[in-house]
């Protein structure tokens, strides 16, 4: 069987670029994914045992995986075998209404590319809290809107803005659509949750591009380049993700990645020293959990992966964290620590809503520390006590001079519950800060045992 040049398809065969024209499946590299065009039509999605990708980078030309990493470390990608592929033929076509007023792109009597599902635009009622308008919003995309999704890039797409929403429903969460607006310009690739008001999530702005796990994977391996480039400049990741922590006695203790902010809408990690701390934030997500936690096992290489998953299918977070699961992917269920700024903290997975600590506010610890010394503090809900405990840290070290006594402040901290009271004691013993008090109850309004000492 005869296979496009190399060139064309972006590949490097036995370590070197080839030139000419077709060359036979000898002549590849078979540790890299090939990707190639067949002649036949590819199924929509399918499970691959083999490790050749089959999906066809239609355009000719196939796109790099990424700019921002090394072809060392795009090769770690490659070598991943491949168990899905979705195409740019294969998926389903999502058309938003068309631009009301007329003063957006040209709406014209139809469009480039009609949905698979046919049907025409549908009155969907808008849910509480989503776009006013005076000219009937379930009929036309806001002009602003319009903006907001082409020019500005927002990566969400709310249920009422879609022709024919109802059709949505046939598909499972995680299924993967091209979006295209009513005069046909296209937004991207999106995964769909039908059941969630945000019923579309932007992850790739090329419609034509095919998606298999090397795209997830390039998104994470992407992320977690960025905190390693954060540290050293000049890192090269291959050398250093598996073994940083062992070979310099660094624990990471950072968000690894940011949802969205990673191109990766809903998946949340967190690097906690020794503990790996996964939250899937939607139900789309989670249809390639399998891939991801793997990854992430093999970079990290933690001790413990623990996950929480949104298990509501509206995706509502209006239940204090009951709408999540916990599972231990990893290890077994014990405390997870946190250490910042010479302290130690320890919290239990499941005693926490979203994070079990606030990992992205250290900066702003650190600040207090500076404007604290010695004052009394009064922390309100303050988790396990990250906050308060650095404020009193200093004044345990370095005692102000000011007052007639000298003596440090006193620092109190209310609980908005005492499911977390044994978390902050422990936390206050652990850190020698014995002018710490704590006042927690049922509610935030009565408190018990007020100005309890923590060390008797």
């Amino acid at each position: 069987m005869k296979f496009r040049a190399p060139r064309e398809v972006g590949l490097s065969l036995r370590g070197r670029r080839i030139k000419g024209s077709p060359t036979t499946l000898k002549s590849y590299n078979l540790r890299s994914v090939v990707c190639y065009e067949p002649r036949w039509g590819a199924p929509r999605l399918w499970g691959a045992s083999r490790p050749l990708s089959t999906c066809p980078p239609t355009g000719g030309k196939a796109a790099p995986l990424s700019s921002f990493l090394t072809e060392q470390e795009l090769q770690t990608v490659r070598r991943r075998p491949v168990t899905f592929c979705s195409s740019f033929e294969g998926r389903v076509s999502v058309v938003l209404k068309p631009v009301e007023g007329g003063s957006g792109p040209s709406d014209g009597g139809s469009t480039t590319r009609e949905p698979s599902s046919g049907g025409s635009t549908t009155g969907v009622p808008s849910p509480n809290g989503g776009t006013a308008s005076e000219h009937r919003p379930t009929h036309f995309l806001p002009l602003q809107r319009y903006h907001q999704l082409a020019k500005h890039k927002h990566s969400y797409v709310y249920d009422f803005e879609i022709t024919s929403i109802g059709k949505l429903s046939e598909y499972e969460a995680g299924e993967l659509v091209n979006v295209y607006f009513h005069s046909g310009e296209e937004l991207g690739i999106g995964i769909v949750n039908r059941r969630s008001n945000l019923a579309i999530r932007i992850i790739d702005r090329d419609v034509r591009k095919s998606i298999n796990d090397h795209f997830f994977l390039t998104k994470l391996y992407e992320s977690v380049k960025r905190r390693f480039h954060y540290l050293y400049r000049d890192v090269h990741l291959c050398k250093w993700m598996y073994s940083l922590r062992v070979r310099n006695g660094i624990n990471m203790y950072c968000k690894m990645v940011s949802s969205t902010s990673d191109g990766l809408p809903g998946l949340v990690v967190y690097s906690l020293g020794k503990d790996l701390y996964i939250r899937y934030d939607n139900l789309a997500i989670q249809r390639f959990r399998s891939i991801i936690e793997k990854e992430l096992d093999a970079i990290f290489s933690p001790q413990n992966i623990l996950c929480k998953r949104i298990a509501s299918k509206k995706e509502k977070r209006a239940q204090q964290g009951k709408e999540y699961t916990l599972e231990t992917i990893k290890g077994d269920h014990s405390d997870v620590r946190h250490c910042e700024n010479g302290l130690t903290f320890y919290n239990q997975v499941s005693n926490t809503t979203y994070i079990p600590f606030h990992v992205e506010n250290k900066r702003d610890r650190l600040f207090l520390r500076s404007v604290c010394d010695g004052a009394n503090v009064l922390c309100v809900n303050g988790n396990v006590g990250e906050y308060l405990i650095n404020c009193a840290a200093v004044s345990e070290v370095a005692p102000s001079a000011s007052g007639a006594s000298g003596a440090s402040g006193v620092s109190i901290l209310l609980c908005e519950s005492a499911k977390n009271a044994s978390y902050v004691d422990r936390n206050v013993k652990r850190n020698g800060c014995e002018q710490v008090r704590r006042s927690s109850g049922p509610s935030a309004g009565g408190f018990t045992e007020p100005f309890a000492p923590m060390l008797e």
